[in-house]
């Protein structure tokens, strides 16, 4: 019997029992891959090894021409899913010198929960070079009269482009003797560039966690073995049992060496560096993880990466190896020591609670990598406990028709944060990759958009040594990791009521009028979207904060502006602002509706430059602000400055300016030395033990560490004792990339003050405590504007000695008298 399909294709029902079997639900569930290994005295036989088996492979053509791969892709042509339908690849059984037989096939996710297994994987970045035979299967409602429940049908075998990774990985997950039963996303989504596909994308992408969760088991494959991942393998295994563990701690020959540099070596595998893998594993009921043939249990190799966590300085010492030393900073031990905190989960593996809020996520995982910026964000969204709804913001809707710029994008996620968190630490927290534009040019984003550049060990892939001093602000809202607060109880808030201020900012040149970043929406909106501002709530004309007496209203709204712009602001009190767009009048103060709006001048002549990035930004609707208000008051302005403290070397002659005598007998070093070099925080965050004192001197003493100009060379450390070394480990993380600088200031007591602030501070930049930012900020004041209002960019987060922990703000009357509104752009 045939039939054809709306789409003139021929189809032709099945009659294979098996296939008939698994299209009408009854099918198997899938075979248990590998037990976790138990206690020393239960080891179960292990997989037989095929890695000698020849892999099929196409002797057709490669295929590499981008067209090409859409022109297969387009003739394959997909059916369309609904609701919660997903579509399964079923790999017929074969050897491993057969070629793949496949069958697609859509099926409700709720029908088939636990009947199939998902693939983790790294795609690559080639183009799809090789082909899989897939028959698509489609079932049709029986016609009057027909005994079967249903028809189900299939058309000729398709050839279907996939990358060399993916090729390998089913060949391999493929059982000899039974179908296999996969979802991967490359195949079961639809990879068309038509605008249909790419809503079922962004609808599919969405229910990743649910996908994952609903399998069986997740396939993890890092690649095809090699010698190095088969012993890697084999040592997961062997150290799970604790007795062998300490042995191979304890050994210090060269084949036990070689061992552990396997496993680290298989532990740089791709898929451990990919951001999407945190959803897949957190997600996962249980996981297998499989590099050829050979197949460990997930949750051995995650045991195995902690022990070896625990272990790394002491196999550092014992084999004196540098390769040691980046275990900690490996994304494997990242993802292994984060991932038990991301969600909770029942006996079978159900996720019952997510634990962590989008802000901490993004932040947390610094170290994994993602082809497209806006991915840092959307790649763990849905693992959030405060995830963004589709409705809740117009700038997080990732719809074809709605998506918005990767800028906007990040935006509007800051002001997101400090709306949920009400803390301005995302400011100064590095987590933003750099967006590009249409033409591959690196989009300036907001100085208040901190860039992951200025993290610890920079942008993820490109070096695994250090490159900047840890972050001053703690690592999320949750943690309390070298956790400061210097703003006391001045909190920022943001209020959802309408702003109560009238403030009219013009720029030049934009071609659209924004209100409150939406076109043609009044600001008065009882919930507007979105509102990039930080204010204060309002209670009879005065600004109320919580635990501290109310201080004198001020305007605070964070603007819609774009760097394309010119640099000036001011405050607009008498003439009407009218919109060439919309061709009518917005309110100015002396309007009845109150509302604060934004001028978008288009009379001057755009640069190439401007053209293209406004056209990237048409594509993506309205652009939003650059500006972000805030408050708070300037503790000081810089006076100068050391060099950049690169390599962790503090200068000598800084030590002598803070009090430091290399010629004195006393056995003392002052308290602002030793605690400004720890930003008077342990690691964990707590206060610096006193020990700390006797190290430093310890360090400033001996020669092996100072040299004769008196620098402290932290690099150096490897030659002194066992405490003197933790303690300039912790400089160094402190110090590095940093300079000293001396402030002078007019609002404390003490005329002068010293700190530590990123390596572009310049003299004359300001200090400035910010209500709701834990640590001081340096902040740069734009040159060449005009206007009431001045400009200021962010430079970064600071360390300010004895003004950490709310000292500046004690006096409220002084506060009160010279806290002030700063723009930042």
């Amino acid at each position: 019997m045939e039939r054809r399909s709306s789409s003139h294709e021929v189809y032709a029902v099945a009659h294979d029992p098996d296939l008939e079997q698994f299209l009408r639900g009854a099918f198997q569930e899938p075979e248990e891959r590998v037990k976790r290994e138990g206690v020393p005295d239960y080891r179960p036989e292990q997989r037989i090894d095929r890695r000698g088996s020849y892999i099929w492979r196409s002797s057709k053509p490669k295929i590499y021409a981008r067209a090409t791969i859409q022109l297969k892709l387009k003739k394959f042509g997909y059916f369309p899913v609904s609701g919660d339908q997903i579509r399964l690849l079923r790999i017929r059984p074969g050897k491993p010198d057969e070629p793949l037989d496949c069958e697609l096939i859509i099926k409700s996710l709720t029908e088939v929960q636990g009947r199939y297994e998902a693939l983790s994987y790294c795609w690559g970045r080639d183009d799809p070079s090789e082909m899989v035979r897939i028959r698509k299967l489609f079932q049709q409602q029986p016609t009057h009269g027909a005994t079967s429940s249903a028809l189900y049908s299939y058309g000729p075998p398709r050839d279907f482009p996939v990358r060399t990774n993916l090729y390998d990985a089913l060949h391999h997950l493929r059982s000899e003797h039974r179908a296999t039963v996969l979802w991967v996303d490359a195949i079961c989504i639809d990879q068309n560039e038509t605008a249909e596909a790419k809503r079922e994308k962004e609808q599919q992408l969405s229910m990743m966690k649910e996908i994952y969760n609903s399998a069986k088991n997740v396939c993890i494959w890092l690649g095809n073995a090699n010698d190095k991942s088969r012993d890697a393998f084999r040592f997961v295994q062997e150290v799970m049992n604790f007795r062998t563990f300490d042995a191979y701690v304890e050994a210090k020959d060269d084949a036990t060496k070689e061992r552990w540099c396997n496993l680290i070596e298989t532990l740089r595998a791709s898929w451990f560096s990919r951001r999407w893998i945190i959803q897949e594993v957190a997600s996962a009921r249980r996981a297998s993880v499989h590099c050829g043939e050979d197949v460990v249990h997930w949750d051995d190799l995650a045991d195995a990466i902690s022990l070896l966590n625990e272990k790394a300085d002491i196999l550092k010492r014992q084999f004196d190896d540098k390769v040691f030393a980046e275990i900690p900073i490996l994304s494997a031990t990242h993802l292994v020591k984060a991932i038990v905190n991301v969600c909770r989960k029942s006996q079978d593996g159900e996720i019952v609670e997510r634990l962590l809020d989008l802000e901490t996520l993004v932040s947390t995982f610094q170290q994994f990598q993602a082809t497209f910026p806006e991915d840092i964000i959307h790649s763990v969204r849905s693992l959030a406990k405060d995830a963004p709804r589709q409705d809740e913001d117009e700038v997080f809707r990732t719809t074809v028709e709605q998506k918005k710029s990767t800028r906007d994008l990040f935006i509007a996620y800051v002001n997101r944060c400090i709306k949920m968190s009400r803390s301005l630490d995302i400011i100064c927290r590095h987590w933003a990759p750099p967006p590009t534009d249409t033409a591959g040019e690196e989009i300036k984003l907001p100085s208040w958009v901190s860039e992951l550049s200025k993290s610890p060990f920079g942008l993820p892939g490109q070096s695994l040594e250090r490159e900047n001093g840890e972050n001053f602000v703690a690592m999320s809202p949750n943690d309390n990791r070298k956790r400061y607060n210097s703003f006391g109880k001045y909190a920022a808030t943001q209020s959802s009521k309408e702003i109560p201020s009238n403030l009219a900012v013009r720029t030049t040149p934009l071609s659209k009028i924004v209100t409150n970043g939406s076109r043609g929406r009044s600001i008065s909106n009882p919930h507007p979207t979105p509102l990039h501002t930080i204010s204060e709530s309002f209670q009879n004309g005065k600004v109320i904060h919580e635990d501290h007496p109310p201080l004198e209203a001020s305007s605070g709204i964070a603007g819609f502006m774009s760097e394309k712009s010119s640099t000036s602001l001011a405050i607009n009190t008498s003439e009407k602002v009218v919109s060439t767009d919309l061709h009518r009048e917005i309110p100015t103060p002396s309007s009845p509706s109150n509302a604060t709006t934004i001028r978008r001048n288009s009379t001057r002549r755009s640069t190439n430059a401007e053209r293209r990035y406004t056209q990237r930004d048409d594509e993506h609707n309205e652009k939003l602000s650059g500006i972000l208000f805030v408050h708070g008051f300037i503790l000081g302005t810089i006076k100068r400055h050391s060099d950049v403290m690169r390599d962790g070397i503090v200068p000598g002659d800084w030590l002598k300016i803070l009090g430091w005598d290399r010629t004195s007998k006393e056995n003392r070093v002052p308290d602002i030395i030793w605690r400004m070099l720890v930003a008077d925080r342990t690691t964990e965050g707590g206060k610096p033990p006193s020990w700390y004192q006797r190290a430093c001197l310890h360090s400033l003493r001996d020669a092996r560490v100072t040299d004769s100009r008196g620098n402290l060379r932290c690099a150096r450390a490897h030659k002194t004792s066992e405490m003197t070394l933790k303690f300039l480990r912790r400089v160094e993380s402190v110090v590095w990339n940093r300079r000293i600088f001396q402030m002078e200031s007019k609002v404390c007591e003490a005329d002068c003050l010293f700190g530590l602030a990123p390596e572009t501070t310049e003299a004359r930049d300001i200090i400035c405590i910010l209500f709701g930012c834990s640590v001081p900020v340096v902040l740069r004041r734009v040159d060449g504007q005009t206007g009431a209002q001045e400009l200021y960019e962010l430079v970064g987060e600071a360390y300010v000695h004895g003004k950490m922990d709310g000292e500046a703000v004690q006096n409220k009357e002084l506060v009160k008298e010279v806290r002030r509104t700063f723009f930042l752009r």
